[in-house]
């Protein structure tokens, strides 16, 4: 890109529109351009590592990256105790949980990112006896079992619903549960109603 076409708004916006790393290219007036960056953000996530200082400090800026990428959580320290901005991430990226340590105890904020990716609840350990925490986790990812607790491990309905949405998830499960020949034959019978569906 030449200097002119660098410090060309017109230009610029389009060109981020088609390709949002386009904007490391751009004159640093423009990484200023709250317009320019936005655009750019919808385009890929590492925009925003592009833009000015200034806008990624920018509350609107944040918002827009974490409801897209959620993963960008990671690298933008000022907003993980901000509660509408870790909302936005774990809905986007269950796992940017991890980011977010002061919202690990909120529960709407686990709920929100357990039902993105079930895993996220390796993040939570106060919900890890939740029931319906646990239950959404499973229901959403049946890897999620191994983080409940060790008494949420012996829930029949749990444990059904996560080793029909995984094979080996009954490793995780308790064994006095994984022992019982009925829950055997249900979890057969699960996963023979599962595969006759394909």
């Amino acid at each position: 890109m030449s200097e002119e076409l660098k410090s060309d708004r017109g230009f610029v916006l389009a060109v981020v529109k088609k390709d949002g790393l386009a904007l490391q290219d751009a004159s640093p007036e423009l990484r200023g351009d709250k317009d320019v960056v936005l655009a750019a953000i919808q385009n890929t996530s590492d925009a925003y590592n592009h833009a000015s200082e200034r806008l990624k400090e920018d509350r609107d800026v944040v918002l827009a990256t974490v409801q897209k990428y959620g993963h960008q959580l990671k690298y933008i320290t000022k907003y993980q105790s901000d509660k509408q901005i870790v909302l936005a991430a774990v809905q986007s990226n269950g796992l940017s949980l991890q980011y977010a340590k002061k919202f690990q105890t909120d529960r709407e904020v686990v709920l929100a990112a357990v039902i993105k990716d079930g895993r996220a609840l390796q993040y939570a350990n106060q919900f890890q006896t939740d029931r319906d925490v646990v239950l959404a986790a499973v229901k959403q990812n049946g890897e999620a079992l191994q983080y409940a607790s060790e008494q949420l491990k012996g829930d029949r309905d749990i444990v059904l619903i996560a080793v029909v949405d995984k094979t080996r998830m009954e490793y995780f499960a308790s064994p006095l549960l994984i022992n019982d020949p009925n829950f055997q034959n249900e979890i057969k019978a699960l996963k023979q109603k599962k595969f006759s569906n394909y």
